[in-house]
């Protein structure tokens, strides 16, 4: 997941002609982080390695909501 979303990256931007983060690297991220996350929690028991890859989940989940807030597909609720 992680080598594959700079491949994504990498055309997108090459597409563009221009340096470009498209939403799937944010999804390819996520995913790779939450794959790290349950390999350390159920596989190796690990706190060291649960720790160092719970933050980039934090900044992927952060990024990709800013991407679709800023495309207008999430607005959330300020009540």
């Amino acid at each position: 997941m992680f080598t594959g979303r700079w491949f994504v990256q990498m055309y997108y931007s090459r597409k563009a002609q221009r340096p470009v983060l498209p939403l799937g690297y944010w999804f390819m991220s996520l995913i790779g982080s939450f794959m790290l996350l349950t390999y350390f929690i159920f596989g190796k028991n690990d706190s060291v390695g649960i720790l160092s890859n719970l933050f980039p989940s934090f900044v992927a989940t952060y990024n990709l909501l800013l991407e679709l807030k800023h495309r207008g597909v999430y607005s959330p609720r300020c009540s």
